[in-house]
């Protein structure tokens, strides 16, 4: 291939010459481009547009020499080529750990962040041996002013989320708005883990810093954020029967507040996770056979004025009120009732626990739930 000028070519010519070299053709050209050049040459090294990527790359990145060079290529870095400068094979690619705090001095914040977050162990070993330089440090600083403003916002968050739980109307509540409310939680949680996660890797990076100030505020900030994460976030109840913490343990606390509560020796109406779910009818006003139609626990073609529930006694009622005699017979209301018991169970409701689950706390989302496993009925 005869001499180029790169000066002489369009950004496009840039971008088709780069692709179609060989890596030792590049080699030859590396300190001959401009920044806009290396910008462009960066942009375009990526895995989608070229199978050799990765080695030409690395070329441009150990073959630089001037800083300004090396900063125009962390201004223009992607987290898969960054990624890929902290695992390069330094025998083959001799410059590249000593051109990594120039090319960082380009980098962002953000991509800082990003790179934290997706090193594997040996990555991060590579960052750890820069960790004494300025621009490594610069970063972690920057990355604690951003940890202090997601605190402040995690305190807004926590605030706000705990007016959202006390507010919520159960009645007028539908599994729908229960969902998103839980969704918001788990964001929230996940924020909170995620970012310990991030700042947990800064912290073993500042080690290597001899900074005391770097190492001082990130281990405060660690504790803050395992605070919002373990204790007032907290974690939903789980399958092996924890009971739920924080913010989940609120929520849990207002919703179930409909059944009662059981600790309480004084609410003699409380009922227990293993009482029958017929029981928790009662607390969501579902009483009457009227009630079992209108919500789906019963077919609509069943007429209540046929019933004779006219003094519309509750379910336990009707069972106390049967005749003594031999002659009776089961009255029309009570093989509704057995037959609205049946039909809880095929709805998998057979204790209050299960009404819980299925996240039901009035009758309205009793309602919603029937509707959604009409076909467990058919």
């Amino acid at each position: 291939m005869s001499h180029i000028d790169f000066n002489t070519l369009t950004n496009e010519e840039v971008a088709h010459f780069v692709i179609h070299m060989t890596p030792e053709e590049l080699q030859v050209y590396a300190n001959e481009l401009s920044p806009l050049h290396l910008s462009i040459a960066v942009a375009v090294l990526q895995p989608q547009y070229d199978p050799l990527w990765k080695e030409k790359f690395l070329i441009i990145a150990s073959s630089v020499k001037e800083k300004p060079m090396l900063e125009s290529i962390g201004k223009t870095l992607s987290l898969v080529q960054a990624l890929e400068l902290l695992e390069a094979d330094q025998t083959k690619y001799l410059s590249v750990q000593e051109n990594l705090p120039p090319i960082f001095v380009g980098l962002s914040a953000a991509m800082f962040i990003q790179i934290l977050s997706a090193a594997t162990p040996g990555q991060l070993n590579m960052l750890k041996l820069a960790a004494g330089t300025e621009p490594i440090q610069h970063h972690l600083s920057l990355f604690i002013r951003e940890t202090h403003n997601a605190l402040a916002d995690f305190e807004q968050q926590y605030a706000s989320l705990c007016e959202e739980i006390a507010a919520l109307n159960i009645f007028t509540l539908t599994r729908a708005d229960l969902s998103a409310l839980k969704l918001k939680l788990n964001n929230f949680s996940l924020r909170a883990k995620d970012l310990l996660f991030i700042l947990n890797k800064a912290l073993a990076v500042s080690w290597n810093t001899l900074r005391t100030d770097l190492i001082d505020h990130l281990n405060k900030h660690k504790e803050q954020i395992q605070r919002y994460s373990h204790v007032l976030i907290g974690e939903p109840c789980s399958s092996d029967h924890a009971a739920a913490t924080g913010l989940y343990n609120q929520l849990d606390a207002h919703l179930s507040a409909i059944y009662g509560d059981p600790l309480n020796p004084h609410d003699i109406e409380a009922l227990q996770d293993d009482d029958p779910s017929i029981e928790a009818l009662t607390k969501l006003s579902v009483w009457y056979p009227e009630d079992y139609i209108e919500i789906g626990l019963l077919p609509p073609h069943v007429q209540p004025e046929a019933i004779g529930s006219t003094q519309r006694n509750t379910e336990k009622d009707w069972f106390k009120n049967k005749k003594a005699d031999s002659d009776w017979k089961p009255m029309q209301h009570e093989k509704l009732f057995v037959q609205a018991l049946n039909n809880l169970k095929l709805l998998g409701l057979h204790t209050v626990a299960d009404m819980k689950n299925a996240q039901i706390y009035s009758k309205n989302m009793l309602c919603e739930y029937i509707q959604e496993h009409l076909h467990v009925l058919s």
